[in-house]
């Protein structure tokens, strides 16, 4: 069992550590692996902590992933304590060799264990379905005949479901357009936004995500996709032209 010490370094390194999302993907922001690590390693030589990281590669019936184990040892008495967080690795597609899909994995699985060890708060984005829906004041479900009753969608609803549409089509058409393929635009999702699906992004993301996907395809591989015409892009348009109605 750890002592009284390294729970104290790293209560010390928790209150310290200030590791914001100053990266820029697109409209959003997001942190890295990398980032963190750059803030987090003066404080921990303030405390006498050290860090190590491994990574080891699972399977499962889905496919394969990374595990990363993040490992704090307080240098005076030996203490440790660690953190995992798993990454599923998209391997095989086109513009991502197997070593690319590992690496992301790793970065991705590496960032999360940290933010467990060090309780960095990945809080979402103002335009999130989550955060959205945690600012609406709790509702009491109605009930009728003993029987919850589902509420009957509304007119603003109704309209977020087709705006949402729409942009999945803009994304689909912009993904056939580069040549990229699903495993690559989820891998995405996670590298620039923080959701492991795009099923996990808000609408407002999927446009974003539409809109950036050549550049960000090259900016993670190198490796310029298919050249398209510039001009008012379908992902762009939609929000804009909803907002009117």
């Amino acid at each position: 069992m750890a002592g009284k010490a390294i729970y104290a370094g790293l209560l010390a390194v928790q209150q310290g550590l200030k590791a914001p999302k100053d990266k820029n993907g697109g409209k959003y922001k997001y942190r890295s692996a990398e980032d963190i690590l750059e803030k987090v390693k003066p404080l921990l030589q303030e405390q006498g902590l050290i860090l190590l990281m491994d990574e080891e590669i699972n399977a499962d019936a889905v496919g394969s992933f990374i595990m990363s184990t993040v490992t704090l040892i307080d240098i005076a008495s030996g203490d440790s304590l660690t953190t995992k967080s798993p990454a599923r690795e998209d391997v095989g597609t086109k513009f991502m060799s197997p070593g690319q899909a590992t690496g992301a994995a790793v970065s991705f699985s590496r960032k999360y264990a940290l933010c467990g060890m060090f309780a960095i708060d990945n809080e979402e984005d103002l335009d999130s379905p989550t955060y959205q829906q945690a600012r609406k004041p709790s509702q009491k479900p109605q009930e009728a005949r003993g029987k919850a009753q589902a509420p009957k969608p509304t007119k603003d609803t109704k309209a977020q479901d087709t705006i949402r549409k729409q942009a999945l089509h803009a994304l689909s058409e912009r993904m056939k357009e580069l040549g990229v393929l699903k495993e690559e635009v989820q891998a995405l999702a996670g590298v620039y936004y923080n959701k492991l699906t795009t099923a996990e992004m808000s609408t407002n993301e999927i446009c974003d995500l539409a809109n950036n996907l050549g550049k960000y395809i090259r900016e993670q591989t190198g490796q310029s996709p298919i050249t398209f015409t510039d001009g008012s892009f379908e992902a762009e348009m939609i929000l804009e032209n909803h907002s009117s109605d």
